[in-house]
């Protein structure tokens, strides 16, 4: 229950900063209270964790598609809390910097980037590889809009092509987790490994599954360099920097900016 209270966490705050009618600034207080509170169930989290144990601890499963094996199925590892933990510390330091800079449209802000946490919490617990994949695209929904929305001068063409390059990706990605799902299993804790021969597919789609992973790897590592090209706007979103041009860059988006800069002059 601990690992879904951490998905459904931020969600519910979502929603509750979404429908309420208030200004901004208690509308960010409110998305800022939620993502503490997120920050805290995870530090009581990291208090019950056993580290000297190599099993899933709080592990809950419930049969979604019986017919294939799929079910929603969450857990935290080792590493895995400790991204969720980075995930919950990051998301609540660019909120709370979102308050102090006072955010246009607070309620669809907020709620986006509360939303964002809960799907990016859930792809670092999933244990069954559908539920990562419904999760990985649901991320990417937010972020869709909060580049569209509160990007720079150039965010539709970035948007755009983010768009383009992650769906792309995305649907190569999902021909490689049905393929394999179907041959090993979908649930990652019981799943076979195929080693380092693909054999699950005879002929061309073989190459297909073989390659799928990198090209999706490729894909949105292409697509966020072309959106950090148009305005720095994934600079923009994480650090959710001022639109003035004349306000002062943090340290982060000024470091990307001259690393831009010095890979377009060479």
């Amino acid at each position: 229950m601990l690992t879904t209270a951490l998905i459904c966490l931020p969600l519910l705050g979502a929603l509750s900063v979404f429908l309420l009618p208030a200004p901004g600034r208690w509308v960010g207080s409110l998305a800022l209270f939620f993502s503490l509170a997120e920050l805290a169930l995870w530090i009581s989290s990291l208090t019950r964790f056993d580290f000297g144990s190599a099993e899933i601890q709080f592990e809950q499963q419930h049969s979604w598609i019986s017919d294939l094996g799929i079910s929603y199925h969450v857990g935290l590892f080792g590493f895995s809390i400790w991204l969720v933990g980075l995930t919950a510390v990051v998301m609540t330091a660019a909120i709370a910097y979102g308050l102090w800079s006072g955010r246009e449209r607070a309620n669809a802000y907020y709620a986006l980037m509360l939303f964002l946490t809960g799907a990016i919490v859930c792809v670092f617990s999933a244990q069954d590889l559908i539920l990562f994949y419904v999760a990985f695209e649901a991320m990417m929904i937010p972020l869709y809009l909060l580049i569209g929305v509160w990007g720079g001068e150039r965010r539709v063409a970035a948007t755009f092509k983010f768009v383009a390059y992650t769906m792309a990706g995305s649907l190569l990605m999902l021909v490689t987790i049905v393929v394999y799902g179907l041959s090993h299993g979908f649930d990652l804790t019981t799943a076979t490994t195929s080693g380092s021969v693909w054999l699950l597919v005879p002929g061309p789609p073989r190459v297909i599954v073989k390659m799928s992973p990198k090209t999706d790897s490729v894909c949105r590592v292409m697509s966020i360099k072309l959106v950090m090209i148009e305005r720095r706007i994934i600079g923009r979103v994480i650090l959710t920097r001022r639109r003035q041009p004349e306000a002062p860059s943090t340290w982060a988006a000024s470091s990307i900016s001259s690393g831009m800069s010095e890979s377009a002059a060479e």
